[in-house]
């Protein structure tokens, strides 16, 4: 009888993960934290609702400013004279006067002539609505600080009725006054004047803020953008964003104004220099001229 004497190894190979087991763990990972990612959704949804619902939106305003490049003639070998007086006939530089529209010079008069530094709000709803131009009482300073607090000047404002108002401070504590009362507080001397609208705003709560206009003019200054696309075409266009569309056009609008008056004020000061300079030339060569007639008849 013949024996097998054959013996069999057995060896044991590693199986390893194929990608279908890798993405089924993955997904029951994932859908197991499901209940998250429906919730982070739903956040998302509702924040964006809220969002567009209660940001106020920001509406652009812009203007386009030509300049007037007039160019010195040439006058011949007196050019040099003439055009050291002729201060008004030089070219315009646009980048020059650019800076000058943009500037806290002028930016300043526009902030104070609309009273930008002081701001009126009510709140509706969910919403602080700016009154600009719309708000039924005025604020006023009669004796201003030296200084405005970085922070500002908050008033709490409650109408009672057309003759009588309501200041709350920060504790709760109220305070009636009359509209045209003079009332005098650590931040200055004010009073609170009211509109024909009052009637219409009975019980009505506006906030009033009042920042220094200097900081103001900053903020203000730094939101005009200009462009110049080619430097040989005299046209500038500006740009502002603002919440409150009458805001914006007026902010342009006074910015150009009190930039053309400016420069017409610069302009008659040139030029009345100037005659005074040609009328003291005048008088000086004429007294010469006199001398010389008197060493001639001394002769």
């Amino acid at each position: 009888m013949a024996v097998n004497n054959n013996q069999f190894a057995t060896i044991t190979l590693p199986v390893s993960q194929t990608q279908t087991v890798e993405s089924s763990k993955l997904l029951k990972r994932y859908l197991f934290h499901w209940p998250i990612f429906i919730l982070s959704l739903a956040v998302f949804i509702v924040g964006a609702y809220f969002y567009l619902q209660y940001t106020p939106p920001v509406y652009p305003v812009a203007a386009t400013l030509e300049f007037k490049n007039v160019k010195t003639a040439d006058y011949g070998q007196d050019k040099n004279n003439l055009q050291e007086l002729d201060q008004i006939s030089k070219p315009v530089v646009f980048e020059n006067e650019i800076e000058i529209l943009k500037s806290k010079k002028i930016m300043l008069k526009v902030v104070n002539q609309l009273n930008l530094w002081i701001n009126y709000s009510q709140k509706k709803g969910m919403m602080m609505t700016d009154l600009y131009k719309s708000s039924p009482i005025r604020f006023q300073f009669l004796k201003m600080p030296a200084k405005i607090d970085p922070k500002g000047i908050n008033l709490d404002v409650i109408i009672k009725d057309a003759d009588t108002y309501i200041v709350k401070d920060k504790d709760g504590k109220q305070t009636e006054f009359k509209f045209g009362q003079y009332v005098q507080s650590s931040f200055g001397l004010w009073k609170l004047d009211h509109n024909a609208a009052i009637s219409d705003n009975l019980g009505a709560n506006i906030k009033i803020n009042v920042q220094d206009p200097s900081n103001v003019a900053d903020g203000f200054a730094s939101g005009i953008k200009s462009s110049l696309d080619n430097k040989d075409v005299p046209f500038v266009e500006l740009s502002f964003a603002d919440a409150v569309p009458g805001r914006g056009i007026d902010v342009l609008n006074t910015v150009i104004n009190t930039y053309l008056r400016t420069t017409i004020d610069e302009k008659n000061k040139k030029t009345e220099a100037t005659i005074k300079f040609i009328s003291k030339r005048i008088d000086s060569i004429a007294k010469d001229l006199h001398s010389d007639e008197a060493q001639l008849e001394n002769y």
